[in-house]
């Protein structure tokens, strides 16, 4: 599970079922089509305040937690850093 603080938020990095599906079995440990696509957004009292769906299989993500950004290593289709405003979700 991945997880990660910002100032205002809690984001974890997960599949969200609606979109993108069940989870298919992986064909070897480093199968990448199975990762998941989506962040889901809580604030400090664990409610659900968003899901963010990328274009993207999201390998790993950090926050910052003096602002309210986060950045996520994603492949597009080579391996590519992206910065999200998450302030800029409401």
């Amino acid at each position: 599970m991945e997880l990660a603080l910002t100032k205002r938020s809690i984001v974890t990095l997960d599949r969200d079922v609606v979109t993108e599906g069940e989870k298919t079995e992986s064909k070897s440990p480093r199968d990448l089509s199975v990762l998941p696509h989506s962040l889901f957004v809580y604030d400090y009292n664990l409610n659900l305040t968003h899901i963010v769906n990328t274009k993207f299989p999201i390998l790993r993500i950090c926050g910052d937690t003096k602002t309210d950004f986060m950045y996520a290593i994603v492949l597009a289709p080579d391996y590519t850093l992206i910065k999200i405003d998450l302030s800029s979700l409401e």
